[in-house]
């Protein structure tokens, strides 16, 4: 199903990979049980989508359990039943959610980030929000990716052509250190991490895709042959 052309994130349930999420556009989101040969798009009882979101609006699984999830509009909200309903854990985070994640083995902690170049952690599951702005170059929040090993260990990339767009904190954004080093000055759209080398960082960039083995120290093109055009996510 094209959903008259447009379609933003899609996440695959670990537990069932049968259970798909998606998107049409400002978080009208679907969900199809039978690997997507149908699909419900009435998933977003509780999210106030009056309050605003992205045109592709983030949303993301728990890594942890792929029935909770969490999304964005200009506040956060989690699922605790595979999207069946919705309740709202932040305030206001300022401008537009645009990207947010669930640490892995550890589900208390989230992340977000915003498009007015906010970035915000919550240690108890929504409870309590600290702003981890400071440092940052204020550019548009793209990506957010936790180590596996280390919920305080986490990367942010920005989509920015001004402003350094890669940046790791060891401390929950307590500081933050930039590590663009030897990247283009190009916006940087997403970021993974290697499940199993978590010092292994791949960079989707408006010119292709990088991998760093270090942590973000240095940087080099991936593969042979590929294209040097925009890539916008990266799994």
């Amino acid at each position: 199903n094209t959903f008259a052309g447009d379609g933003g994130v899609t996440r695959v349930s670990v537990k069932d990979p049968r259970v798909v999420y998606t998107e049409y556009v400002n978080l009208a989101m679907l969900k199809s049980t039978d690997g997507g040969e149908n699909w419900d798009w009435g998933v977003t009882e509780g999210i106030d989508l009056s309050e605003g979101a992205l045109f592709y609006a983030p949303f993301n699984l728990d890594p942890n359990n792929s029935d909770v999830l969490v999304a964005g509009t200009r506040r956060v909200y989690r699922s605790t039943n595979a999207a069946g309903s919705w309740q709202r854990i932040s305030p206001i985070l300022g401008g537009r959610v645009s990207a947010i994640t669930i640490a892995p083995r550890l589900s208390s902690v989230i992340y977000a980030g915003t498009n007015d170049g906010r970035a915000w952690v919550t240690p108890d599951t929504g409870k309590t929000w600290y702003e981890i702005t400071k440092g940052l170059s204020r550019a548009y929040v793209s990506d957010i990716c936790v180590d596996p090993n280390n919920a305080r260990t986490i990367y942010l990339s920005e989509s920015s052509w001004e402003h350094a767009s890669l940046w790791r904190s060891t401390d929950a954004g307590g500081h933050w250190t930039e590590i663009s080093d030897n990247l283009p000055p190009v916006p940087v759209h997403g970021l993974v991490l290697h499940p199993h080398h978590p010092r292994t960082i791949y960079a989707a960039t408006e010119v292709g895709v990088f991998v760093s083995t270090d942590a973000g120290g240095k940087w080099r093109r991936l593969g042979r042959g590929l294209p040097n055009a925009p890539v916008y996510s990266i799994v």
